[in-house]
């Protein structure tokens, strides 16, 4: 019978494998073009080797952003969001 340790290991383990694609197609992308070109570019090849490699992404979603009862989507935008994980710029 699992546990809810055993889901979290599971779920930790998943999180590991995604990290080491997300990392591995960084890598890929950055050695076939190199230093130099727009943001806009490595953003666009990462978005298409992530889902070569299966995995479901967003890119350049809007973050709203609150703070002390103000609501705020003044450029702050996701880069990438995979299951509510969320790297923003």
């Amino acid at each position: 019978m699992k546990t809810a340790e055993d889901a979290k290991d599971a779920e930790g383990t998943k999180l590991d494998e995604i990290t080491g694609a997300v990392v591995d197609a960084a890598m890929k992308v950055h050695t076939a073009l190199g230093p130099g070109l727009l943001e806009s570019v490595y953003e666009k090849c990462l978005k298409h080797e992530l889902t070569k490699r299966g995995l479901r992404v967003e890119s350049q979603l809007w973050l709203p952003v609150s703070y002390d009862g103000i609501l705020s989507k003044a450029d702050t935008r996701l880069i990438y969001s995979w299951k509510g994980k969320w790297w923003w710029n």
